[in-house]
């Protein structure tokens, strides 16, 4: 149960017995066929990924975390052999790759965001969110309770800038996702 108390203290919950984990599993193993069955749906057409013919972000982001299925081996890795379609588009998926992985040490991290300076802004965005200059803290919504403070540069329907200024790296434009995290004015 090291995992369970894990992913529990990570999201700021109680951690589950053991009991509490085996009694839900019916209910979590029947939303995961529902949603399993729609993707297999989704692909019955013959389109190489559930957006269209080219991956998209969406088809990432439910790949990692069908990843997780096979990943686990055991009876969670037997729930995608009734799903041919998704299968091949693991497959598919899986043969991108992940790109080309540079280590890094903390310090070296922190020198390339020294040597770094932001982008220009957009010239052209469409705003919603915080006026830029309103100084704000920015988290995950589920997890990692680590709000990062910023002043906002921009924000949009889809992602929103912040600048920090920190003496270990100068300035640095901090962006992050809107889906997922909440923004909160200090």
């Amino acid at each position: 149960a090291p995992f369970f108390a894990d992913r529990s203290a990570m999201r700021g919950h109680a951690t589950p017995s053991m009991a509490e984990v085996e009694a839900s599993l019916p209910h979590h193993e029947r939303q995961l066929h529902l949603m399993l069955g729609w993707i297999e749906d989704v692909l019955a057409d013959g389109r190489n990924h559930p957006s269209g013919e080219r991956p998209r972000l969406s088809d990432f982001a439910v790949y990692q975390r069908l990843w997780w299925l096979k990943a686990l081996e055991g009876k969670a890795a037997q729930a995608l052999d009734l799903y041919p379609r998704i299968q091949a588009w693991m497959s598919r998926v899986a043969e991108i790759g992940h790109g080309k992985r540079t280590e890094l040490t903390p310090d070296e991290a922190l020198a390339i965001g020294k040597d770094a300076t932001p982008a220009p802004i957009p010239a052209e965005i469409e705003a919603d969110g915080p006026a830029p200059g309103t100084f704000v803290a920015v988290a995950t919504e589920d997890f990692a309770p680590d709000p990062v403070q910023g002043t906002v540069v921009y924000a949009t329907r889809d992602e929103i800038a912040i600048r920090r200024d920190d003496p270990r790296t100068g300035v640095l434009h901090v962006h992050f996702p809107r889906l997922g995290y909440d923004v909160t004015a200090l």
